[in-house]
């Protein structure tokens, strides 16, 4: 496995134990807005194992950890965030 792949997997890892943390200590960055409001921040992209197909590993405010094919990331229905927003 790759080291690049290796760290992101770490990383996910580690956020999904932080989950039921309280939020105060998460190091919640939000880099998206969903299209219905939420924030979420992009963790990592991969490929999912079945099949190699891209995903966006990414996190909601509340930690919980969501998977979601590339092509419906990318396809305006998040809306990357601007410095300071």
């Amino acid at each position: 496995m790759s080291g690049e792949r290796l760290n992101a997997i770490e990383v996910a890892l580690k956020l999904a134990r932080k989950r039921d943390a309280p939020k105060q200590f998460c190091d919640f960055r939000p880099t998206h807005r969903h299209r219905k409001g939420g924030l979420y921040q992009e963790i990592c992209r991969g490929r999912l194992e079945a099949d190699l197909t891209p995903v966006v590993i990414y996190r909601a405010e509340d930690g919980t950890i969501w998977v979601r094919p590339e092509h419906e990331f990318d396809d305006g229905r998040f809306t990357p965030l601007t410095p300071g927003e």
